[in-house]
């Protein structure tokens, strides 16, 4: 069976997919031929008819619920008989989305296992209505499938299937490598859909799982020979943090890999310990979720317990390491007001971050934040939430000011004597547009510069440049 993956490209789009890579390379192990587009019609329907396709996939976020629906709908006029099937957080968690015309399967939580038992029964022409993670509709009645135990050896999944993405430029002359050392988050951000992803899988096994050491440096060791590998991104909701785990890590990666890498955790990980270890294996940064400056919003609003004085020790731990720091930052939090953004400036200042991430948040309706907004009135089933860069969905006082300060934030973190006049730099009628292009500008050079410290060759740059300049200027 040939199974076609769809990815929107956008200027975003310059992290590897590495659930769509893994997908692959088990579908490919398991004898079926694997193909990547972008998500023109056109190329799409290239592909199809080339390729003998029988599954139509997209894994699907929720800001590109509308996107992808649409395109479903384009392709289900054209190739009507072809199974589409959606995966990702959106069918996870939304799975009422399989009552769409154009959805015939969707698929929740870790695909790995029912995608290629779903293959290999449409190879067999056997039934395949009863598997587990699947829903599956035929003649508008859905059967709806429990989810199957968690994949509990990691160890046993073949690794991504990079060449999937070896004839996408961003991914082809990028230095940067994507790599996942385990999977899942304890955590319960009242944000997030993690609440939903442990309540579905009760009892299903371990939510967070680790690879073996030994695992997560041979897929190392590949990418650094296959692809002049000279730069590795953790993308692991929380870098492993387990002493013995981290001790081998350290010792492996410091022998066989030896080139520099940045992770992503949690300040309530980060102990003088955790910060010596990741920089004696070559960690030159961490990305950190600040989110807001003011302590009870974090405390009861996103659900988050932790303390400005540990968000500081933390950041100073790790820069007496020589660690640089990116923070996440969230805008527009319900119940927050202009003066707890400043609140959360601020805290940026003080600990010293070196990049920011700044996006507006999205409390989406089936989240315990959304329940809370929804609640107080502060967004209804109708609101859309399409981008976390765009514009703050929920009702804010001052709604322009803020997105205005938005666009501002990293600006003042990298340059903090102009902290004195963002006053009057709010009062700048400066065009929404620019202020964007500044932001993204500014994110480019401080990632550049202390988070992804990396060289690349003039040819990386300029086709790399080329492709997200056309992104951003081309529809």
């Amino acid at each position: 069976m040939n199974v076609l993956f769809v990815i929107k490209k956008d200027v975003y789009s310059s992290v590897e997919p590495l659930g769509i890579l893994y997908l692959s390379s088990v579908l490919k192990k398991g004898g079926h031929d694997v193909f990547l587009s972008g998500s023109s019609l056109d190329n799409i329907s290239k592909l199809v008819k080339e390729k003998n396709i029988g599954i139509f996939a997209i894994s699907c976020m929720n800001t590109d619920y509308k996107y992808y629906l649409n395109l479903s709908q384009e392709f289900k006029k054209v190739f009507p008989k072809i199974l589409v099937i959606w995966g990702g957080p959106t069918p996870t968690y939304n799975p009422e989305i399989i009552n769409q015309s154009a959805i015939d399967i969707i698929c929740r939580g870790e695909g790995e296992i029912a995608l290629l038992e779903l293959l290999n029964r449409l190879d067999n022409k056997q039934d395949y209505k009863n598997i587990p993670n699947l829903w599956v509709k035929k003649k508008s009645v859905v059967r709806k499938n429990e989810v199957g135990p968690f994949i509990s050896d990691l160890n046993s999944l073949p690794f991504p299937d990079h060449a999937l993405i070896d004839n996408l430029p961003q991914f082809k002359y990028s230095p940067i490598k994507f790599i996942m050392a385990g999977r899942g988050c304890p955590f319960n951000c009242s944000f997030c859909f993690n609440h939903k992803f442990h309540e579905l899988y009760r009892g299903k096994g371990k939510m967070v799982r680790t690879r073996d050491v030994g695992n997560v440096i041979e897929e190392l060791e590949a990418l650094k020979t296959k692809y002049n590998a000279k730069f590795f991104y953790f993308l692991d909701d929380v870098f492993p943090f387990d002493r013995s785990w981290l001790t081998a890590f350290v010792k492996e990666y410091s022998r066989k890999i030896n080139i520099p890498f940045t992770i992503v955790t949690s300040v309530v990980f980060i102990d003088d310990f955790f910060a010596r270890h990741i920089k004696k294996a070559g960690c030159v940064s961490v990305h950190l979720a600040i989110e807001c400056g003011n302590e009870k919003l974090r405390r009861e609003v996103l659900n988050k317990p932790i303390s400005n004085e540990q968000i500081i020790n933390a950041c100073r731990i790790l820069k007496r390491q020589g660690i640089s720091i990116s923070a996440y930052n969230m805008i527009g939090i319900p119940f927050s007001k202009f003066e707890d953004e400043l609140k959360t400036l601020d805290l940026n200042l003080k600990a010293k971050v070196d990049a920011t991430y700044v996006s507006f948040c999205l409390p989406f309706m089936d989240t315990q934040m959304g329940k809370k907004a929804f609640d107080a009135g502060l967004i209804s089933k109708d609101t859309e939430f399409l981008s976390w860069f765009e514009r703050i969905p929920i009702q804010v006082e001052n709604r322009e000011k803020v997105e205005k300060f938005a666009h501002l934030f990293t600006l003042i973190v990298l340059f903090p004597p102009l902290r004195r006049y963002l006053s009057a730099l709010l009062s700048l009628p400066i065009p929404k547009s620019v202020l964007k292009l500044l932001k993204d500008l500014l994110n480019g050079y401080s990632l550049k510069r202390k988070i992804i410290p990396v060289k690349i060759s003039y040819m990386e740059f300029f086709v790399t440049a080329f492709y997200f300049i056309s992104k951003r200027f081309t529809k």
